[in-house]
């Protein structure tokens, strides 16, 4: 029986009545049916009811003891399907419970929705198909539904597919944050460097985030002593906490961030006062008259004006830092598993300095002394 202000006759299905055409529609199969249809224009919604027959019994939806069994009582549910055109539709049906000799009195699983969900399992496909393409908040407001509540849909599907995932073979993390909007807030990803497939993600960029995800590992039943190699840079914080719960694994800086420290390092010594460095010629080469003298001398004048400024704004700290002579920052080869290349870091400096002109003096110095520094430091990176 469908309740509705108007009515449009529907052609060429005079032997198919309204009822059985939406049951068709729905894949409903037997004992499944629609029973009733209420259609509201001012409302902008459809309503149906489904119902099963009399005397149907169904399997237990928690072992398989029971096949067929007897309906003890029922509870109405409600779910939000696809529109039909332009109006909401809900489904709502009366879903019966049986008493299982083995599990007791259980809720029967409906072919339309996953257990304890709001919604039918065509309308989540649609939310995770649109959620790939825009912003949850857009898809929200398409489907005239709460954010949160879609957020609850994407929570369980990707929940579900890292359960699917297999981490037996997980031996290579990598560590790298990323800024999830303006105002300085950051998550941390973890990635599974072989399958080229994040694991995990966490708020923050603090210590406390590499606890959270050995506790994610532990959970899902990963020991994490298999890890044998983690990539990351050089924030203190990831560092503490690999010391902390990943200490058999070994540490990797990427080679971003260690050129970096290089060219910082380079900078540092090339601004070291020099005695003998040559003086500036008087006349209109030297500094004018107000401006004061730089203190490398005018070939570090010359050279700092080929540089870019964001070469310049690096500050050096590998050199001076005491952290670099930290036992737990002391790098070696890593395994076999992984390619690894040694940055010739001795050559570069040395092709630097010849292309910055300074007395031979002052590049000895500064070779001899970036060697000293440099001599435990084995920069590995991925090929």
């Amino acid at each position: 029986m469908i309740i509705s202000e108007a009515i449009v006759p529907m052609k060429g299905i005079a032997s198919m009545d309204e009822l059985s055409l939406f049951s068709l529609a729905l894949g409903l199969t037997k004992p499944w049916k629609v029973a009733e249809i209420k259609f509201s224009k001012e409302e902008g919604r459809l309503d149906l009811w489904l119902d099963f027959a009399k005397g149907a019994k169904f399997p237990c939806s928690s072992c398989a003891d029971t096949p067929e069994g007897e309906v003890h009582d029922t509870q109405d549910r409600t779910w939000r399907h696809l529109n039909f055109f332009q109006y909401e539709t809900y489904l709502h049906a009366r879903v019966p419970r049986i008493r299982c000799g083995t599990c007791g009195v259980k809720q029967v699983k409906v072919p339309w929705a996953r257990p304890g969900s709001g919604f039918t399992l065509l309308f989540e496909l649609l939310i995770l198909s649109l959620s790939r393409e825009m912003s949850v908040a857009a898809v929200a407001e398409l489907t005239s539904e709460h954010a949160n509540r879609l957020w609850r849909i994407l929570g369980h599907y990707v929940e579900r597919a890292r359960g699917e995932v297999d981490q037996s073979r997980f031996e290579q993390l990598g560590i790298d944050e990323f800024s999830l909007r303006k105002g300085h807030v950051y998550m941390t990803a973890f990635s599974d460097l072989d399958a080229s497939r994040v694991v995990f993600l966490a708020e923050g960029g603090k210590k406390g985030v590499v606890d959270e995800f050995v506790k994610d590992l532990q959970a899902r039943e990963v020991d994490p002593a298999q890890i044998r190699v983690v990539c990351c840079d050089m924030w203190d914080p990831y560092l503490n906490g690999i010391g902390t719960h990943l200490h058999e694994a070994l540490v990797v800086f990427d080679r971003f961030h260690v050129m970096a420290q290089m060219n910082m390092a380079v900078e540092t010594v090339r601004r070291l006062p020099d005695a003998r460095a040559p003086a500036p010629p008087r006349g209109g080469s030297g500094p004018h008259v107000g401006q004061a003298a730089q203190p490398w001398g005018s070939w570090g004048h010359r050279a700092a004006e080929r540089m870019s400024r964001s070469r310049k704004a690096r500050v050096c700290r590998l050199l001076t830092s005491s952290a670099m002579s930290s036992p737990r920052l002391t790098l070696h080869r890593p395994p076999a598993t992984v390619t690894a290349v040694i940055w010739p870091v001795e050559t570069r400096v040395e092709r630097w300095i010849r292309t910055n002109p300074c007395s031979p003096q002052r590049s000895s110095r500064a070779l001899s002394e970036i060697r000293t520094r440099c001599e435990p430091l084995s920069v590995c990176s991925r090929a």
